[in-house]
């Protein structure tokens, strides 16, 4: 029994150092400047990429170098075509780039057909799929933080938005684990994440609205009402962003996405929920608010 709870008490501090790190680097790469700013999630996307790359065609001996490579190429051309309009553009938001990008995602599973009826895969179209999934999965997402992060730099505000998003996304998944671990009774989903329960969801989705509210009082950015909406989109799509990467994780028969964060698994595991919430929040941002 002392051995168990000194490896429980092991793992926690593991857990809070991590945790610990992963705060101040993202507090840093939100903070420290464009420069930083485009950086910081430049390497997180290409993790997150990786990860997701070894996840789907690991056990892949022969396809597996070229897809995992191709995957992060094209997702990180994603991400970096962008970066590189803004700082040698004028323009915040350059609409032909977007047009462009656009474009490529259209017909990046065209290009992938192509070349797989040249390699001879046995599995083609499961194999473009997944590597378009993976560019609209995480390439994109990432992407958009750019638009967010000079939408309000248009508008005089700061990466406090993307704080703000990654506060409520944190606040739906700690507050939903601590009402389900105490209260929880009914399986949301049990055949992708049995300790999931209806009671923690809403229990999450309660604690979320609440903190738009406080985020409301420390962050000035938008309105009150526009802080609730956002919290509303978080507890609804964090929770399926959560499930998601559950479900790719239990059909690709892996529990981490891979091991960069001790205690937590990989990035792409920290980050499921919010790749899930930026498309839907930046949707809102630019259509509602801006």
């Amino acid at each position: 029994m002392p051995d168990n709870q000194a490896s429980k008490a092991v793992v926690l501090r593991t857990r809070a150092i991590s945790a610990t790190f992963f705060v101040i680097a993202v507090l840093v790469g939100l903070y420290s400047g464009p420069m930083i700013f485009t950086m910081f999630w430049a390497f997180v996307t290409g993790v997150c990429l990786y990860e997701y790359g070894r996840m789907c065609f690991g056990a892949e001996r022969k396809s597996y170098p070229w897809r995992r490579s191709i995957t992060m190429l094209l997702g990180m051309s994603v991400y970096l075509g962008l970066a590189y309009y803004r700082f040698s553009s004028d323009e915040p938001l350059p609409t032909e780039v977007s047009i462009s990008q656009f474009a490529f995602v259209f017909m990046l599973p065209l290009l992938l057909l192509i070349i797989e009826l040249f390699r001879g895969s046995s599995d083609p179209f499961r194999g473009a799929g997944l590597i378009v999934f993976g560019v609209v999965y995480i390439g994109v997402p990432f992407t958009l933080l750019q638009y967010i992060y000079a939408g309000a730099d248009r508008n005089g505000a700061s990466p406090n938005l993307i704080l703000g998003i990654l506060l409520l996304v944190w606040a739906n998944d700690t507050f939903a684990y601590l009402v389900g671990s105490r209260i929880g009774r009914t399986p949301l989903l049990p055949r992708i994440s049995p300790k999931k329960t209806w009671e923690g969801s809403i229990g999450g989705v309660i604690c979320t609205i609440a903190t738009g509210g406080i985020l409301h009082l420390a962050f000035g950015e938008i309105s009150l009402l526009h802080w609730m909406s956002l919290a509303g989109i978080v507890a609804v799509f964090g929770s399926f962003g959560d499930l998601v990467e559950s479900m790719l994780k239990r059909s690709v028969g892996v529990k981490d996405s891979g091991r960069m964060m001790p205690g937590h698994g990989g990035l792409l595991d920290r980050f499921d929920a919010f790749l899930f919430v930026v498309p839907f929040a930046f949707a809102y941002l630019f259509w509602v608010v801006w």
